[in-house]
């Protein structure tokens, strides 16, 4: 063991900690700090949880399975238990019993029957566990340090951010968290000189709650395997060295483990005729995708062959994955730790209260830094000279080691929500930083390294935090702004970066010397990590987004973006074939894209209809079963079950739009030899538009045919929002040529190209024609024929009633070779609701009306639903939703490709339902129009063999 001796040449810390008792170091030091901390906690939590103006996402997602699986439960108990019932958890192996129990346990002490659908007891139970992660976390940090740090630790912990949002999400991660302190707590309570007796009770607690943990989240056996010789050398060292008691004290723990792990083993063994000690979260599959560097890591759509990976052992699958290209296979690992750590999980973005998305990353950002601080200055030294010395820095490097126990995770599929089970730990470490960097600068005012610390530390954080820095400004006029995502010089970048990190480094190495306790060790391991840190600084990471990638800003209205495609190299149209041209655009909601811009090609302005990306990548070859008689289609209902607890609909999200060109637009643009493109600001409302950088011979621009739902929303690209779905293609640089102009000024975009491309796809012989068009107005009469698609009847008043339209494609679904169909969508925007006795005048019922349209969760309500349905072979009707639309003031005018040909069925109809917006009858609005057509296309937009310019 390293002495505590001070170095030749080295300052001597003067100052010394008076002895404290073990009593003093675990009785708080104000009978109510802990009740007060608690209440704090949950008052937040339950706040946010039941009056937070946000979508309820407490059974988004995986939280169903949970759901489900506690229902379940409840109707096994109240049945009895049967083989036949036990069928019904068949997938507790896969999401584990802990939190289900839990959640059945909250709702039993209710004295209610378990209702799936009430959100507010689990919510009520979520919000008090994480409240008491909190006070674990201060009693835990006050026997580490002292009640001043711990008093840190625990009002980070009351509001961080991803505490708050995810005690809303009946997850796995917070109830895991809340287990996880449990433990770490006892662990560390063991370090410490207790009675035999205390010791047994906390040793048997101990392995109880081990053992819910990894029932919960099966990495966390890996604690459970550590705690097993951690318990036994405190054993061994409290009772100096008597061999005999530390192995009783292990056999407790596991004797505690034991009791907890037999029911469920006796559980699985009725119910799937096997035993294992944790819950299976399809390994395999989650580290073949984790370490495939063609789909950088995430989940993709279309999904990657994973046929045979299951008989393949782990390091074989790591093998295989570094084979297949070192080169990516290194830079994915480069991207690992920012995946996992460099954003709290909030994979929604959600709010808490004022504070956005935005700011919860600065948040969370900061903490990792101090905690970096608090690992490399306060866990083998100190501020003092304690008396406890030695049970506390034991304890500090067990919660160091528990943090270390995540680390796996970097190997699988990396994402924040993995991070929120480390954040107790990284808590505490950055309550303990912070309180030694500002004791050294307090304690040491003429001391340089301090203040070097302090001022390196911030600088590294500013910088490479591009967007808390304003914008690059167009030209001397200042047109627009460009942001430079990774800058505009990634090597220069790299080097500023990793001198900033150097320094920061070296701050930390100097400063040690003011602090008592295991020097030398401390600046080994400041050395180590510096290491492993500097090459994530210098190097850039696909994690912080598209390199090369631009992102343009338009505010003022005018502001003007002009360009020209060249066609060099289109081949010429064969006779008689009807070929398909297409301007793709970058951007997110098209409505908005339409109201705030003006798009006008050749001359002539262009507002629709598009075709999303995300709508257009579904294989229609695989139509799912929702229920019977309900079919869905699995890319875009993932996306919707993504999207709708954000706020959003798939449209909001970005990803590449097809604009079909009209034919004579395309026969001018065949003549001139160039296709010219003019994008005008009509709005006060900021615009963006993207643009890659052309300063290579290939260009980087998003994928147009594979995407990434989990990219989207688990990815840590974007610090203001959601990540990108899309991968990057690359292409070659085309002659294009753009500028900006603005009240009479004009600058060059050198070096970039706008994210607006154009396709051709090859047509066929038979020319596409345009179906009959259905118009239907809002039907006012909940009796009418809801099946009329030819009612154009008006009425000035509000009704509670939809609106439907239909139009028949029995048609086009015969199998005429491979041909597809675009179905096509147009809903007009109705005009601002006025008083019925005076339409100038605003009621107040209006106009709360209309501030409650404002709310995200009001506008999901109103989201105008389109599905096909057909008849089956056996005469029954089946409805399949098509990619959510949503509601926009602008109105909305978009098209779908369709494969009817793999509809097994007849009577095929395009049915599209705008829902009622208010149910006053004093207000009133003219109903919107629904337009909707179907033509035939030769080759699908993303899929086909087409041309890109």
């Amino acid at each position: 063991m390293l002495e505590d001796q001070t170095e030749i040449g080295e300052i001597s810390p003067p100052d010394q900690e008076a002895p404290v008792s073990a009593e003093a170091i675990a009785r708080p030091e104000n009978s109510l700090t802990i009740p007060v901390l608690f209440l704090l906690a949950f008052v937040v939590r339950l706040w946010f949880n039941l009056s937070g103006d946000h979508p309820n996402a407490y059974a988004s997602c995986d939280a169903s399975e949970y759901l489900r699986y506690t229902s379940a439960l409840a109707n096994l108990l109240k049945s009895g238990f049967t083989a036949d019932a036990a069928l019904q958890l068949k997938e507790f192996v896969i999401t584990g019993p802990s939190l289900p129990v839990f959640l059945l346990s909250a709702n039993l002490l209710t004295g209610q029957p378990y209702d799936i659908a009430n959100s507010t007891i689990p919510l009520i139970a979520q919000s008090f566990i994480s409240a008491l992660t909190a006070v674990l976390i201060y009693l835990t940090a006050k026997r580490l340090y002292d009640p001043s740090t711990a008093l840190k630790a625990s009002a980070l912990a009351v509001f961080y951010p991803a505490f708050i949002v995810n005690s809303g999400r009946l997850y796995s991660e917070t109830f895991a968290a809340f287990i996880e302190m449990l433990a770490l707590f006892l662990l560390v309570r063991g370090c410490f000189d207790l009675s035999t007796a205390r010791r047994t009770v906390n040793n048997l607690a101990l392995g109880a709650s081990l053992v819910v943990l990894q029932l919960s989240r099966s990495a966390m056996i890996l604690l459970s395997a550590a705690a097993i010789p951690i318990v036994f050398l405190q054993g061994l060292l409290i009772c100096k060295l008597n061999w005999q008691r530390a192995a009783i004290q292990s056999a407790i723990l596991l004797t505690g483990a034991a009791a907890m792990l037999a029911p469920w083993l006796i559980f699985e063994n009725q119910a799937y005729h096997k035993m294992t000690l944790v819950v299976d979260r399809v390994g395999h599959y989650n580290l073949f995708v984790g370490t495939n560097s063609r789909i950088q890591g995430f989940l993709s759509y279309p999904y990657p062959d994973g046929r045979g990976i299951e008989a393949q052992s782990f390091p074989a699958l790591l093998k295989r994955s570094f084979q297949e290209s070192p080169s990516r296979f290194f830079k994915l690992a480069l991207d690992k730790p920012a995946r996992l750590f460099k954003a709290p999980w909030n994979d929604f973005r959600t709010a808490v209260g004022a504070i956005d998305y935005k700011w919860q990353v600065a948040y969370h950002q900061i903490l990792i830094l101090l905690a970096l601080l608090g690992m490399l200055l306060a866990c083998v030294t100190d501020k003092h000279v304690s008396a406890y010395r030695e049970p506390r820095i034991a304890g500090r490097l067990t919660l160091l080691l528990a943090f270390a126990l995540h680390l796996p995770y970097l190997v699988f599929i990396t994402v924040p929500r993995y991070n929120l089970t480390a954040m107790p730990m990284l808590i505490i470490f950055a309550a303990a930083g912070l309180e030694t960097l500002l004791y050294l600068n307090r304690t040491n005012p003429l001391a340089k390294t301090p203040k070097a610390l302090l001022i390196t530390a911030l600088a590294l954080i500013i910088f490479l935090r591009d967007d808390l820095k304003d914008a690059f400004s167009i030209g001397q006029a200042q047109i627009a702004t460009i942001y430079a995502v990774q800058g505009q010089d990634v090597l220069s970048r790299g080097l500023i970066s990793a001198a900033f990190g150097i320094a920061f480094f070296i701050s930390i190495y100097l400063s040690i010397a003011f602090l008592h306790g295991y020097r030398k060790l401390a600046r080994l391991t400041t050395v180590i990590l510096a290491l492993i840190t500097l090459p994530l600084l210098a190097l850039p990471q696909r994690a912080n987004g598209r390199p090369g990638e631009n992102i343009i800003t338009l505010a003022r209205p005018g502001e003007t973006l002009i360009g020209s495609i060249k066609l060099k190299g289109a081949a010429a149209p064969n006779s008689g074939d009807n070929e398909q041209w297409y301007l793709l655009i970058d951007c997110a909601d098209p409505s908005s894209f339409a109201r705030k811009l003006q798009l006008t090609v050749n001359g002539k302005r262009l507002t629709g209809p598009f075709i999303p990306g995300i709508a257009a990548l579904d294989d229609w070859t695989y139509l799912k079963t929702l229920a019977p008689g309900h079919n869905y289609l699995e890319c875009e209902y993932i996306y919707d079950c993504l999207t709708q607890p954000a706020a959003l609909t798939n449209l909001d999200l970005r990803q590449w739009f097809y604009l079909p060109l009209p034919p004579q637009l395309v026969d001018e643009a065949r003549s001139r030899g160039a296709l010219d493109i003019a994008i005008k600001q009509n709005s006060t409302e900021p615009s963006t538009i993207y643009a890659a950088s052309t300063k290579s011979e290939t260009v980087t621009i998003p994928s147009r045919d594979i995407y990434s739902w989990e990219k989207c929303f688990y990815g840590v690209e974007n610090d203001s929002g959601l990540t990108d779905s899309r991968y990057d293609e690359k292409v070659k640089k085309r002659p294009a040529t753009w500028k900006i102009n603005f009240d009479k000024n004009s600058d060059e975009l050198s070096a970039l190209d706008l994210n607006v491309r154009l396709l051709c796809q090859p047509g066929e012989k038979t020319a596409a024609q345009e179906s009959t068009a259905a118009h239907i107005k809002k039907d006012t009469d909940r009796n009418t024929d809801r099946n009329t698609s030819t009612n154009t009847s008006t009425n000035t008043s509000m009704s509670t009633s939809s609106g439907e339209a239909s139009l028949p494609l029995a048609s086009q679904a015969a199998g005429e070779g491979d041909a597809f169909t675009l179905l096509r969508a147009t809903i007009a925007p109705a005009p601002p609701l006025k008083s019925k006795k005076n339409a100038s005048i605003l009621t107040p019922e209006i106009l709360a009306a209309q501030e409650a349209e404002r709310n995200p969760a009001n506008r999901l309500a109103r989201t105008p639903l389109l599905s096909l349905e057909w008849l089956d072979s056996k005469g029954k009707k089946t409805t399949m939703r098509l990619p959510w639309m949503k509601y926009s003031a602008d109105g909305l005018d978009v098209a779908i490709p369709c494969d009817l040909s793999r509809i097994k069925g007849s009577e095929i109809t395009l049915k599209a339902k705008c829902p009622a917006e208010n149910e006053k009858e004093s207000q009133e609005a003219s109903a919107p129009t629904i337009t909707l057509s179907a033509r035939r296309i030769a080759q699908h937009p993303l899929f086909g063999q087409g041309q890109l310019f």
